[in-house]
Formats: structure tokens, sequence, C-alpha cells
């Protein structure tokens, strides 16, 4: 049996209709796993008998692993829960913070400055310690931006440093500064959401 090294209280995340669920892993043993229902919001994902669902989940705050379960059963054990089969096609991803996905998504940016306006810029990859960005302005080197993702319909704001400027013009590649580590979980999580679904499409 392969090693999946999902424990106890292991979080586990669902994308279903472009919305992100998340679970824990309440019981498992060598074949199977036991979840509580997955949540986004106030929303609940039920899911169905033989039901296969793809996976994510985060190992010792390192790389995260994705994988494909089938839903054996529901069951009530004090609180609903799912029985699904271990994982199976299990990949895993890199060191989180240098995992870099290649996108294609409208962001907003900003000049680091009082009286600068919000503008719209084009993100071309992502990672947990920057991106590339195609912007309007010209940026030099060494110069702040303000930079606003859009993530499960929640805005995330952080600080960048332009540290690369590539001779196609207006492309930087920017470094994040004094990010928290919530945040940078987040954008973490966008990054494996944007491989698991290109891995789908070959």
């Amino acid at each position: 049996m392969v090693n999946d090294k999902i424990k106890l209280n292991t979080i586990i995340e669902i994308e279903e209709d472009n919305k992100k669920y998340q679970c824990r892993v309440l019981d498992e043993n060598e074949d199977t796993i036991s979840i509580d229902i997955p949540v986004s919001g106030h929303e609940y994902l039920f899911l169905s008998k033989n039901q296969k669902i793809d996976i994510l989940y985060l190992v010792e705050n390192e790389c995260y692993y994705s994988g494909l379960c089938t839903v054996i059963k529901r069951y009530k054990n004090n609180i609903n829960m799912y029985m699904l089969t271990r994982p199976i096609n299990l990949k895993r991803i890199q060191r989180r913070n240098f995992v870099r996905a290649k996108t294609l998504e409208s962001i907003k940016y900003k000049l680091n400055s009082e009286d600068a306006k919000w503008k719209d810029g084009i993100m071309l990859d992502l990672s947990g310690g920057g991106m590339k960005v195609y912007l309007k302005d010209d940026i030099n080197i060494g110069e702040k931006i303000q930079l606003e993702i859009e993530e499960n319909r929640e805005k995330i704001s952080v600080l960048g440093e332009v540290v690369r400027v590539e001779q196609t013009e207006k492309i930087y590649g920017v470094e994040f500064k004094n990010i928290d580590e919530r945040k940078r979980d987040k954008l973490v999580k966008r990054v494996f959401t944007i491989i698991v679904k290109e891995r789908k499409r070959v």
C-alpha cells in the first residue's frame, strides 16, 4: 500500500463546480478514511455512493498531495461522516513556496504611493513567493507595488517588489514582501488548484 501520509485531523480540500470545500479526517485505517461533511462558508457538499472525488491536502506544512478517492458510504458516528477509499493516483507536489503555476488571470494593482489608483493587470504565473505579471506602467527593479488577487470570492491584498523585468514589454517578476502565513497559505492553495486543473486536462 502506498503511504499517502493522511493522518487524523488532516485537512482535505475538494473542488466541485469551481468551489472549494474543506473537511477534516476524523477516522482512518489501512483501507479507508472518514471525513466530516465538506463545507465552503455556510454551504455543504453532499456526496453520493461510488462518486469519484479529487482531493488535495498538505503534508507536514511542506508539500501537497493530490489523489482520487471513491465514496463508500455516508454514516453517522455522533456527527454525519463520509467513508472514502484511501486515495489512489497520488501525485506529490514539491515544496510549496517554490511551486509555480502558469495561469492567465485578471488582477488589480497600484503603485505604492498614497495617491496611486488601482489598475487592471494580468497574472501570468503564481507561486507562494511571488508572481509574474503584465502591468500597464513602466516600473523599475526595486519598486514596490500593491497587488490584489481574488481567491474563492475573497480579495487578497499583498505587497510586492519588482525583482525582474523581462525584455518583453511590461512583464515583471514580483516577489511578495511582508506577507503573513495565512495569506501565503491561501495563495499556495490557489497554485495547487491551478496545477490539479491542468493535470485533469492532460
